[in-house]
């Protein structure tokens, strides 16, 4: 006997035993639907948020971690500390030593962020102002760069040792998309 006639035998004695299968009964099928009903969003929801998808890069080194996703990558750029791309939007971080301001007439101890977020933009000649934004110190500014137009969401923060300027960018017609994300990153700094 090959497969086939094992199933017609056994179709066959179905049939002649007088008993018959049940079909799944509506109210088996009304549970498959309304578990599918319930499952459905939620699994879509935990897609859409990408609520696995966070990574952590940390800058023990230097003093620094910030929590973005991982379609980040962590790059080497000599002017950054440290530098996380990915393929619409930038991080760079740039640590500044207490020991710089001193050199320039600044008591850095006496510092705050604000004043540190002053002095970035001053001496960037930016035409922005300083702003608190969900108790983060904060200023926006737009910059050409390599013929695209690109605007910045810029946080600073003091650590025992030096300031922090870590700055978010994306192309300019993105910005108001990434903001809101931009601000939930920033909050995940943490100066070691």
């Amino acid at each position: 006997m090959d497969g086939r006639e094992i199933v017609i035998a056994a179709a066959s004695d179905k049939k002649h035993s007088g008993k018959q299968e049940k079909a799944p009964g509506k109210k088996h099928s009304r549970r498959i639907v309304f578990a599918l009903v319930i499952m459905l969003p939620i699994i879509l929801l935990a897609g859409c948020l990408n609520l696995s998808d966070e990574k952590t890069f940390t800058t023990a080194d230097v003093g620094l971690s910030i929590t973005l996703t991982s379609r980040f990558v962590e790059q080497d750029l000599a002017v950054w500390t440290a530098y996380y791309s990915s393929t619409t939007s930038i991080v760079t971080v740039l640590k500044e030593e207490f020991h710089l301001f001193d050199q320039h007439g600044h008591d850095a101890a006496d510092l705050t962020p604000e004043d540190y977020a002053r002095l970035v933009i001053e001496s960037n000649r930016e035409p922005c102002d300083v702003e608190k934004v969900e108790g983060l110190t904060t200023f926006t500014y737009e910059r050409r760069v390599n013929g695209k137009d690109f605007k910045y969401f810029a946080v600073t923060f003091k650590g025992p040792d030096a300031f922090w300027l870590v700055q978010f960018g994306c192309d300019r017609k993105n910005f108001d998309k990434f903001q809101a994300q931009f601000i939930e990153w920033a909050k995940t700094v943490k100066v070691l």
